[in-house]
């Protein structure tokens, strides 16, 4: 089957039409914003008094389980396709964009042109193949593991001491002038009532409306934060041996992380968390039997107590789907730009937090930026840790550890 596009001359202020008709019955309207290429804002499909909206769109996917690709007037080639989970996507020369999530279209071969007859795009028959075939199936990290000795067996003061359930708000939002993360003066953080999310529902930054580099959105939803008295540190001079290497006071050593590009997606995962699904304590315990070894009260076959920093780049992408989400425990922090984007701070279970990097004010498109991420193991028995992001990171060079690995 061929599908002959013809661009509308119908134009108004505020859209512009595609109409494409197919040799079976059926018409589709696709109505693109003129300030958005291929920014689907709603669909006609079969009669003329079907409008639907983009979360809509979903369904008349499914519903016409066409393979379509379409060319916008300003030259973008866009794909509404795929198995479920898959998502519609914007490909312009290299770039895939994430327009809508789609649900299971499959089905049309043909070929789709512009009024000149310029052919941009072929689709097989059921095979949809990969939008996001262009990108790297993994990307690979190298961080700093830090291996401390717990209080209990005369080591450092803040590991194995605390159990304070989540406590966000006691390290400051911006790091110091060595790129680490310090203490808020006064604070001995606060834990959160209800739950601060963004408009999708994720657990996100609880101080974006006391911070001026985070827009707040139409959609959040805001908690309490009820300020805490109780110890989560012991002083500001053992939080600043956390990631920095100290000789007497902890061991390092460099680790690597792979994130895995999920199939069919621009999502890369990195997990290594304790789902129950296996006997004992799984998650991520990078430095088992190494450094200054598994502690003697440890019952597990795991070394805790350490911690581990990861310094990244990414170039931001304005026009991209542009999130980060980490989950797990214990204490987590990340940066980007060296301002707080997610805090997860206290010894507790694993808990997650999402940024959407568009609500960051002072990202530029085509710019570079460092994302970092600090992560603390403090307590027996669980380590969970899990990143999962759009970004496309990569390893900046370590942090100098004169000396200090095995």
């Amino acid at each position: 089957m061929k599908l002959a596009a013809a661009y509308a001359a119908k134009r108004s202020e505020n859209e512009r039409t595609l109409s494409f008709t197919s040799t079976s019955p059926g018409v589709w309207h696709w109505k693109l914003p003129r300030m958005v290429c291929g920014g689907f804002l709603s669909v006609t499909t079969g009669t003329p008094n079907g409008l639907f909206s983009c979360q809509q769109l979903v369904t008349v996917v499914r519903a016409i389980e066409a393979v379509v690709w379409i060319v916008t007037p300003r030259g973008g080639v866009c794909l509404l396709a795929g198995r479920p989970g898959m998502e519609a996507t914007m490909r312009n020369g290299q770039t895939s964009r994430r327009i809508v999530r789609a649900a299971g279209a499959v089905g049309v071969a043909g070929i789709v042109a512009l009024a000149c007859g310029t052919t941009v795009a072929n689709a097989q028959d059921g095979q949809t193949g990969d939008p996001y075939a262009d990108l790297p199936n993994e990307l690979v990290l190298t961080g700093t593991v830090r291996d401390f000795r717990p209080h209990t067996e005369g080591g450092h003061p803040d590991f194995q001491r605390y159990n304070t359930g989540l406590r966000v708000g006691w390290v400051d939002f911006e790091l110091d002038a060595d790129g680490k993360p310090t203490l808020r003066d006064g604070s001995k953080g606060f834990k959160i009532s209800g739950s601060f999310k963004d408009p999708q529902g994720r657990r996100m930054f609880p101080f974006a409306s006391e911070v001026d580099y985070m827009d707040v959105l139409e959609g959040d939803t805001t908690g309490t934060l009820n300020a805490q008295s109780g110890n989560v540190f012991t002083s500001a001079e053992s939080f600043n041996q956390w990631f920095r290497t100290v000789p007497g006071v902890n061991l390092a050593k460099p680790v690597g992380i792979t994130l895995a590009r999920e199939p069919g997606t621009d999502r890369y995962v990195f997990h290594a968390h304790d789902d129950g699904s296996q006997s004992g304590i799984q998650g991520f315990f990078p430095i088992d039997e190494e450094l200054y070894g598994n502690p003697s009260g440890d019952r597990w076959g795991h070394n805790y107590h350490f911690t581990y920093e990861l310094a990244t780049k990414f170039v931001y992408d304005a026009d991209a789907n542009n999130v980060f989400t980490f989950f797990g425990d214990d204490d987590v922090w990340v940066f980007i730009d060296d301002k707080m984007v997610i805090d997860i701070g206290g010894v507790h279970g694993a808990v997650s937090q999402t940024v959407d990097l568009s609500r960051l004010n002072f990202l530029e498109d085509g710019g570079e930026y460092d994302l970092k991420v600090f992560f603390a193991e403090r307590h027996y028995t669980r380590s969970n840790f899990r990143i999962e992001t759009t970004l496309k990171l990569r390893s900046v060079e370590l942090p100098s550890n004169s000396n200090s690995f095995d």
